[in-house]
């Protein structure tokens, strides 16, 4: 699971501690597309949508890079 992938928690850390799902949200919307929130919770959905409208992460490059790296490896394994 992406979340759980040690590279995705260290960005999640690096752009300020948010969860490793508001940053798999985050990255989704930073290619143009639009995240599916697959949380059976509406409450923990609120809160992720609320934070995406309130906060926008700064991407930088690599990172952007490093996260892709980590989803292409998740596709082909």
């Amino acid at each position: 699971m992406l979340r759980n992938n040690d590279v995705v928690k260290e960005l999640a850390h690096k752009m300020g501690g948010v969860s490793p799902q508001i940053l798999l949200y985050s990255f989704t919307m930073e290619l143009g597309g639009s995240p599916l929130i697959g949380s059976k919770s509406i409450s923990h959905m609120q809160d992720d949508v609320n934070y995406l409208i309130r906060n926008r992460l700064q991407w930088k490059r690599d990172d952007l890079i490093a996260m892709s790296n980590v989803i292409n490896k998740n596709l082909i394994s």
